[in-house]
């Protein structure tokens, strides 16, 4: 287990998803089969680098909903 995957692994055990963009992944090993999710959800994060292509509609409506605005 490296540093960065200890934010991902705790969210994991508490039920919350973490960023695609955050750095580190869920530990599976230190889990037990089934009792946590490596869900993760789209967030606002890092910019993209030059201007980058526009946000993808599906996206934008992903990320309304991880942030409760949208069911």
């Amino acid at each position: 287990m490296k540093p960065v995957d200890l934010a991902p692994t705790l969210l994991a055990v508490l039920g919350v998803p973490s960023s695609r963009e955050t750095e580190g992944r869920v530990d599976t090993r230190l889990l037990r089969q089934g009792a946590a999710s490596d869900a993760t959800v789209s967030s606002w994060g890092r910019k993209r680098s030059g201007g980058g292509p526009a946000l993808d509609p599906g996206e934008y409506v992903e990320n309304l909903r991880s942030l409760g605005y949208l069911r």
